[in-house]
Parts: C-alpha cells; structure tokens; sequence
C-alpha cells in the first residue's frame, strides 16, 4: 500500500483536486468526514462528466445495497461516502482510496484505507490536506504507523497526476454534447453523473468557513 498526502492551499483547491482525481479512468472510493460534507461533494462533482454515486447514514438500506453492488459491478466509477462505507466495501481490484477530509483518528485511517491493496494486491491511498491541517495530519499518520510522501498537489502537477492517474475533469455540459453526437452516430452514450441527486445545473462552492464579524469595541 502507498500512502500519498496531496498538500493543498485551501478548501478550493481541495475539492478541484477532488474532481481531478475522481476523472480517472479506474474507480475509486472518496471518503468525507460527514453526511453533508458527502453531499457537497456530490453536487460540485455533478458539475462534471463524472460517473458516480454517494453513500452516507441517511440513505436506506435497499439504496445502500444497490449502490454497493453498481459500484462493485462497475456501472459506477466513483464512490462518495462517509465511515458508513469504510468495513462495507470488498472489491479486490480497488487500486486507490481517498481521503477528501483528513479522518478524525488513526483508526478510521487505517479502515477507510483497508479498502484497497487487498487479496495480495497493490493500491494507493491518498489523502487531501490543506495547509492548515499538515501538523494534525503528521501526527495521525504516526500514530497509524505510515510513512506517506508528500507532494504539492496542483492540478496538472505531474507528479500528483502520475501517481494517480488523475486527469483534467470535462464540464458536464461538453459531455452532454458529445452524448448527444455519439446517438446521432448510432452510438450509445456513456452514462454519466449521479443518481437522486441535482445541483440545478449550476456549480456549487463548496465547504467555505463562515466569515465572522469583528464587533465594534
């Protein structure tokens, strides 16, 4: 198993690296740390050609079921999900695992990264780190037990691209254009976005802190 920190400047930076990765061609599994962080996640990525679904506490059993089993299948490349996922998903050839938000715990790092590198084979485990956050992340991956390199994460980067296979993600609207000409051609276009969720055609800022007011003394 390789462990892989992506230094990133802020929140957005974070989330365009996010769809970077999520635009590879082989799946992955992108853990957050809370139902609406999943949520956030789910409508700034619907803001690009990318195959997926999200799995958190909220949703029932018979939905978490069957978007485990389209995502072991392979009718879904990427997976969105909280903790809920982290002991529930067992597809040996799952080369690579995200953490969008550093875990809370040693623990949790060590089971959301278990989902990959398993029955004798490789896999990476990346995760997103903000610069504010390089400190805490130290001390947890030593409490885990894991040497991880860290790179510069930029999109483009090639370094950050290379390691993971990511790739500059395509807008949805240049998707839905090249679906429409594939039909026209005789072609069946590639099934793309997210089940049961819609970010109204418009992309979403995601995460942003609230700004506080200084008061008047």
């Amino acid at each position: 198993m390789r462990h892989i920190v992506l230094r990133v400047d802020d929140n957005d930076a974070a989330d365009e690296v996010v769809a970077w990765i999520a635009s590879r061609q082989n799946q992955c599994v992108i853990f957050a740390n809370s139902k609406a962080r999943v949520v956030q996640l789910a409508k700034f990525l619907r803001y690009y050609d990318i195959n997926f679904d999200f799995l958190h506490g909220d949703r029932g059993q018979a939905t978490r079921r069957s978007v485990l089993k389209a995502f072991a299948d392979g009718e879904v490349n990427v997976l969105i999900a909280t903790d809920v996922a982290a002991r529930g998903i067992d597809i040996d050839s799952l080369d690579l695992v995200v953490h969008a938000d550093p875990p809370q715990d040693a623990a949790t790092y060590v089971h959301r990264s278990g989902r990959t590198a398993r029955a004798g084979a490789s896999g990476t485990v990346a995760m997103v780190v903000r610069d504010r956050q390089v400190n805490d992340v130290r001390v947890l991956l030593e409490q885990a037990g894991v040497e991880a390199e860290e790179l510069r994460a930029g999109p483009g980067l090639p370094k950050f691209v290379k390691a993971l296979g990511a790739r500059r993600p395509r807008r949805a609207r240049e998707s839905a254009a090249s679906a429409s000409a594939g039909a026209d051609a005789g072609r069946s276009p590639r099934r793309s976005g997210v089940r049961g969720s819609s970010s109204g055609g418009k992309k979403s800022r995601v995460h942003r802190p609230k700004r506080t007011k200084k008061k008047k003394s």
